[in-house]
């Protein structure tokens, strides 16, 4: 009877996020689109059309690239769920929640 129970694996990382694509949710997808939006404005309208093809589309392509990066990366291995972009905001924020108090002895 004890052979016959069935086993279970409870995973350790699990988000509520909703995915819309393997691995991007649509919190991703909202933070990607006005990057990739802000790209295709300096292609079309800040960029000098006189540069080479290739350096504009570098120019275009960095802000979504970037911001890609900062979502895609897991800077720690053991935990999925967490990018690179919330890291740095709790390091941020943790650094502005720190305080330094100088304190002189008494005579």
């Amino acid at each position: 009877m004890l052979a016959e129970r069935k086993r279970f694996l409870i995973p350790n990382q699990i988000t509520k996020a909703f995915h819309i694509w393997r691995g991007i949710t649509l919190r991703d997808g909202l933070i990607l689109l006005p990057l990739g939006l802000i790209g295709y404005v300096c292609y079309q309208y800040i960029i000098p059309s006189a540069w080479e093809l290739s350096y504009k589309l570098f120019l275009a392509l960095l802000p979504a690239t970037l911001g890609g990066a900062m979502i895609f990366v897991r800077p720690i291995p053991e935990r999925k769920n967490i990018a690179l972009y919330q890291q740095l905001l709790w390091r941020i924020r943790f650094n502005r929640r720190q305080r330094i108090y100088l304190f002189s002895k008494r005579r």
